[in-house]
Parts: structure tokens; sequence; C-alpha cells
């Protein structure tokens, strides 16, 4: 079995002002949907739109609508809306808690819904609009998804490549700025820019090197020249404090020499004291005494004798601090003499290297004595008058110095001219690089630019080339189901097409009496019309179907005759077998009524009857039944009351019966303006063709049952009066009837519905597919003759 709506449950959406719940019967492939206008039918088919598509429903056709704010039920919010489906087993719910509908867990079914507005649209909206309609079917939507990012792509590139072109352009002009401003414009920016890349980065890595080593010499040589002046200024500076220490120590020892040996002895005596703080016996003149005062006392005559211990302690510090500048001295000396060496030997190994030119050579021994120019004798005076024959002149020796200092000037401005160098060699570099970069990346955004056009030419072609297979697969579909609802009337030829060179342009043409190409809106009438959209619609998605898609055909006949109707009923049963399931609503009355008596295969369909609509109530339903099945119900339990109701019916229902088979055979009956026909009349019509009239029903198991139906049409014919006197009219006649006589004519109507309907699809034979007999939708019956003789 195919997959199935099982249930519908409908909550605060629409016209539910109450729930609702529809309970489908799994066992049919379609279902009909009645209701006279405002019951309900669009709130059922915009609630499976709303599940299954995420969809709005009718009401975003409406523009004048604002579809969140009248989606809910009134007096509800989009909050309290939901709607759930059971499908195969599965439960789905849709809601509209965010921004737009959500339907939970994924894998729901699809519903392709065809209404009225979508068939008016199809037909006489332009061909984009056209296109629109049917979108869901012919849209590709990933294809169409990758031509609008092949287009965004392609606006993308170009700007791309418009800016790698301008970088180009702005490097070479930096290329061409950077030799004017080095007024080296003799030569094409191209050479210049390849010689200075030429230039041998590790010579003037040396040259700064170099320069970079000397200035660091020199930078030390200052440091400890000044360092080596201070020490010297210190040990001058303490040599002074020491002679002054000096002469202070005698000044005062010639004044105090006899107290010298007092102080002496008095430190002598407080040191014993101190050590023997219990003596009581003084140890010279063995009195007896108190030896804390005597300390006390000569604590106090020492303090008075200071004078002499400090001068004697700032002596000391001052020959200590001397020693200790000296010491200092001769540290810096050697680091002095150490830095100027290698000041020395440096400016010597540059020059041997020829880094300076001949007039500039240094004469080192005279540079040296200079730099070394330093008296270091910090420990004993010199003879200012000793032989200084063997020293060079110092004149001479400050004129070397002289070349020291042109040559610190050239080997800075070697230096700075290296630096510029490799300054402007890295910039030249960097712009070459770049140029050559967006050289590059300028030629492979022109291909990518190249490869996209051509893309842009070949998927627009390759996607219309699939959508008009498609359409051509389809507009032979088209044309058989058309054919099969109009035949031998002149129309059909139906060409669906992409318009060429535009997008988006679905057009069609048909034949007309011969006439080929030509639009069908301009010479098919309405209902003509109405049943091209409705093919179109079926031909698509039958094209498309999976085993998870629902048909809704909203209210989209109401402009068929009778004989259209039944053609059209026909196509809709035969392909509801390829659709999971068929939902069709309608508020065309006989239709309706059209199966009650037999006239399609009711065995096949389930039918929803909807109640008027109130706020209060919301939407009501109730489950139709078949005429015949309500006729079986009411004779089984006959009384007073309902045997009016039981004739009526069988006389509606065989009067239903009594007309199919004169339209079946085009019986003549009398021209009337209502084209109304009573019992006598069709009874009549039969007369002559009574006796040829048999069916065949092949049952499964392979038997079969062959049926005469001249005897119970002359039963029924002689009992037709009791519809007249118990079912039509109040008379004494009819009361004298008994209850037996009600029935039986109720049960034989009943048989002769049975033995002219297939028990396997509950349909009349009303299709010529053998040549000899009717049959109905699924073959099992059979009516004889094909034509009356």
């Amino acid at each position: 079995m195919s997959k199935r709506i099982e249930k519908l449950t409908i909550k605060d959406f629409r016209g539910a002002t109450t729930p609702l719940e529809l309970d489908f019967d799994k066992s049919k492939p379609m279902v009909m949907i009645f209701g006279e206008n405002g019951t309900g039918k669009s709130s059922i088919v915009d609630a499976l739109d709303f599940i299954c598509n995420q969809k709005y429903g009718s009401i975003e056709e409406k523009s004048s609508i604002k579809k969140k704010l009248h989606l809910p039920a009134i007096g509800k919010t989009k909050g309290d809306v939901s709607v759930t489906l059971k499908f195969n087993g599965k439960e789905w719910i849709a809601q509209h808690q965010g921004a737009e509908p959500e339907t939970e867990p994924s894998g729901f079914p699809v519903a392709n819904i065809l209404r009225r507005s979508n068939i008016l649209k199809l037909i006489d909206a332009p061909p984009s609009k056209r296109y629109e309609t049917l979108s869901q079917f012919l849209s590709v939507p990933y294809i169409e998804k990758c031509e609008n990012a092949l287009r965004d792509a392609i606006r993308n590139q170009e700007s791309e490549y418009s800016e790698s072109t301008r970088s180009v352009t702005q490097a070479k002009e930096a290329l061409e700025k950077l030799q004017q401003e080095l007024n080296e414009s003799n030569k094409s920016a191209e050479e210049w820019a390849k010689e200075v890349t030429e230039i041998k980065e590790d010579e003037l890595k040396k040259i700064i090197k170099n320069a970079e080593e000397i200035q660091t010499l020199q930078e030390k040589y200052t440091t400890t020249k000044i360092a080596l002046e201070k020490a010297k200024q210190v040990f001058a500076e303490q040599s002074e404090k020491e002679k002054l220490a000096v002469t202070e120590l005698d000044k005062f020892q010639e004044k105090e020499t006899s107290k010298e040996d007092l102080q002496k002895l008095l430190n002598t005596a407080k040191d014993y004291f101190t050590n023997n703080e219990q003596i009581d016996i003084c140890p010279v003149c063995e009195k007896k005494i108190s030896s804390g005062d005597i300390l006390n006392r000569l604590i106090q005559r020492l303090s008075d004798m200071t004078g002499l211990t400090t001068l004697i302690g700032i002596l000391g510090n001052a020959q200590k601090e001397k020693e200790s500048a000296n010491r200092l001295v001769k540290t810096r000396e050697e680091d002095y003499k150490k830095c100027t060496s290698d000041l020395v030997l440096k400016i010597e190994a540059t020059q041997k290297k020829g880094a300076v030119e001949d007039e500039s050579k240094i004469d080192y021994d005279k540079l040296i004595f200079e730099l070394t120019d330093t008296d270091t004798d910090t420990d004993t005076d010199t003879d200012t008058d000793t032989d200084t024959d063997n020293k060079p002149d110092v004149e001479k020796a400050k004129k070397e110095l002289e070349k020291y200092g042109k040559y610190k000037a050239f080997l800075e401005e070697q230096k700075d001219r290296a630096g510029k160098k490799q300054h402007q060699k890295a910039t030249v570099k960097s712009l070459l690089e770049s140029i050559k970069e967006k050289e590059a990346k300028s030629k492979k955004d022109a291909a990518i630019l190249e490869r996209l056009k051509k893309f842009e030419r070949i998927v627009p072609t390759v996607r219309k080339q699939y959508v008009d297979n498609i359409l051509t697969a389809v507009s032979s579909e088209v044309e058989r189901l058309y054919q099969t609802i109009h035949p031998e009337e002149g129309l059909g030829g139906i060409r669906l097409y992409l318009k060429a060179n535009v997008r988006g342009s679905l057009e069609y043409d048909c034949v007309f009496q011969g006439s080929t190409g030509i639009p069908p809106q301009a010479f098919y009438s309405d209902a003509h019309l109405d049943t091209l959209g409705i093919c179109t619609f079926l031909a698509l998605a039958k094209y498309f179907n999976d085993d998870n898609t629902i048909i809704v055909l909203d209210d989209v006949v109401t402009s068929a005759d009778e004989a259209h109707r039944e053609r059209f009923l026909n196509i809709l049963h035969d392909e509801s077998d390829n659709f999971s399931h068929m939902v069709v609503t309608t508020h065309y009355r006989p239709w309706r009524d059209f199966y009650r008596i037999g006239g399609g295969p009711a065995n096949k369909v389930q039918f929803i009857d909807l109640q008027l609509w109130t706020k209060q109530a919301g939407i009501r339903h109730s489950k139709s039944k078949l005429l015949i099945d309500e006729l079986k119900t009411l004779k089984e339990n006959i009384t007073v009351d309902n045997r009016q109701n039981i004739a009526s019916k069988a006389g509606i229902l065989l009067e239903g019966i009594l007309d199919q088979l004169a339209l079946r055979y085009r019986l003549l009956v009398p021209r009337q303006p209502l084209q109304q026909f009573g019992l006598g009349i069709l009874f009549d019509s039969l007369s002559k063709h009574r006796k040829h009239l048999k069916t065949i029903q092949h049952n499964d198991d392979g038997t079969k049952i062959e049926l005469e139906i001249k005897p119970l049409i002359e039963k029924l014919e002689n009992m037709s009066f009791i519809r007249n006197q118990v079912g039509s009219h109040w008379n004494i006649s009819g009361s004298l009837l008994s209850d037996t006589q009600v029935k039986d004519f109720a049960e034989h109507t009943i048989l002769l519905c049975e033995t002219l309907t297939c028990s396997i699809c509950g349909n009349l034979p009303n299709r010529n597919k053998s040549g000899s007999y009717w049959q109905c939708q699924c073959g099992k019956m059979q009516l004889y003759p094909l034509e009356m003789p």
C-alpha cells in the first residue's frame, strides 16, 4: 500500500476556531472534501500547505492581507497555531513560534497544491508569472542558485580583475616615482630597477657592519677614556685629602705631644676596668675603690681627648680612599689601553682592505700617541723634564688625529650611502615583487573571469535544455490527459517550452481546429482552459512525483459540463494511484452526488462533508455515505416514520442509475426545458434495449459472475409507483402500501445498483478501452453491449 495521510489535526489556524481532527482512510488513494462556500475547505488546504511546504496558503496570494497577522484563528496569536500531520505511521507538527513556519522533525511529505487562482495565473499571466506559478516543478532551485552564484561571482571577479589591473599600474607608477626622486631617470624604470636589485647585498652589509663596529669601538674608547679621566680626578682628590689629614695631625701633635701617652694609658685602664667589673681595690694604690665610678671617670676623660683620635681616623680613611682610587686608575688605564689598541687595530685592518683613499692614510704610531697621551703615573711624582726626544711630535700627532676625524666622517658617509642603497634595493625589490605578484594575479583573474563567463554561457543553456526536455516530456502527458477529457474536439497539440534568450519565461501553444501555434486563451472556452491548467499541473506533478508527494486540487473544477466532468473524474481516479494521496475539495454538489449513485469508483474515494461554519463551533465535518449504503441501513429498520424516506431515497438512486444508462447508450427521451426525467420516462427509454444489457463481474479468485439486467429493470418498473405514492406525495393509495412492499422496492433498487456497480472499485462501467464493452475504473466489471443495436 502507498503511503497515505492518516490524520490531520488543526488548532487555532485560520477557520479552525476550535480544534479540528480529520481521520483519513488509508485504503483509499483519494479523498473528496465537499462543502459549500465558507465551510472551511481553504483552511484545510492551507493547513496542508503550512505543514508540508512551510507556506501560508491561499492568503499569500492576497497582497492586502498581512499573512502573519491573519494566519491565526480569530482572537488567537501566531504562537497558538499548530498543525499536526500523521503520514505513513510518522507524525509531524508545524508551528509559528519564530519568524517563519517550522515543521519538525525533518523528512515530512510535500504537498503540491493547485488552486483556482493558480490556473488563472497559468493561463492568463505573462510568461514570467506563468513560470513562477509552476516554479515548484520547473525552477530547478539548485541550478538557479548556482546561476545566481555564478553571476555574483562574475561581478565580483570583474571587480577583482579591475582592482588587480589597477594595482599593477599603481605599483609601476610607484617604481617610476621612486626613480625620479633618486634622480635616476637616465634609464627606463625596468633597467634601473634591474641594476638596483643586482647590487651585492653582502658588500653593503660588510660596509655597514665595519662602520658600525668602528663606531662601537670608538664609543667604547670614548667611554673608557672618560672613565680613566674621572678615576684620575678621584685619585687626585683623595691625594689632596690625605695631605690635609697629615697636616692637621702634625699640627695637633705639636700641641698635644705629652697627652698622647696619657691617652694611651687611659685607654689601657678603661679596657682593664671594662674587663674586670668586680674590682674594688685599686691595683696601683691598693685603696678601696668603686670600679664603676672609676670606669665612668675614664670614659669622661677620654671623651675630652677625642680630637687626636678623630684626626688619626681621618688620616687612615684618607689613605684607604687614595689606595682604592689608585687601584681604580690602574684598572681604567688597562681598559683604556685595550680599547685604544682595538680601535687602532680595527682602523689599520680597514685601511689595509682599501676602505679609505691613500691621502687619508693614518700614521698609527702618532695616532696611538695622541690617543694614549694620558699621564697614568698615579703613585709617584715624575720629572717633567724627562727626555722626550723618543716621543712623536705632538703637532704631527694632532694632524694624524685630524685625519682620523676625516676618516670617521668618511666611514659615516660610506655607511649612510650603503644603508640608502640597501634600503633602495629592498624597496625596489619589494616593488618588483609586488608588480610581479600583481601581474600574476591580474593574469589569473583574467583567466578566471573568462572561464566564469564561459560557464555563464553554458549553464543557462544546459538548464534551459534540461527544463525544455522536461517540458517536452510533460507536453506529451498533458496532451494525453487533455485528449482523454476532450476527445475528437479539434483541440490539443499542447506544447510547453521556454522562450529563447529569456530567463524564466514559460510559453505554450496548441492546436485549434487544425491550426497550429495558437495561444489557447485566444480560442478555448473557460472550461477548456480550466482542464488545460489542471492537466498541466497533474503532468508536472506526476513527472516529479515520489512516494512522499500529496496532490491537492482545491475547488478547481467549476465550469465543466457533465460529459467532461465524468471524463475528468476518470482521469483523477486513474492518476490518484501515482501519488501518495490525492485530496480534492469542491463546493459543486452534483459532483459529490455523482458518486452517491455509483457514477464514480466510490470504493476508492473517501468522502468528507463540511457543515456550516460558526465562530463558536469552528470547522465541522461528517462522513458522507453513499446513497446505497444509507438505503441499506434504513430498510433494515423500516418504520412508519422512515418508510417515506426509504421510498424517496430508493427512487432517487434508481433515477440516477437509469439516467446513467440512458446517457451511456444515448437513449431517446422527450425534450424538456430543464432536462429532468422521471422514472417513467427513463424506463420507457430502456424498453427496447433492456434485453441486451448484461454485466460480468471478474473476481480476484479468477471466477466471474454474469447477470442479465432486464429482469431487474422490469421488476423495478412494475414497482416504481411506490416511489411516487410513498416517497413523493401524500395519498390514500400510498398509505395502503405495506412496509414489505416499500422494503422490497428498496432492495431491488439496491440489487440493480450492485449489479451495475463493480464490487471492487464501486464504479459504474463508463470506459471504452476494449472496443467491445464498457468497463469500470479497475477493469473488473464489464457492461454489455458497448452500443445498442
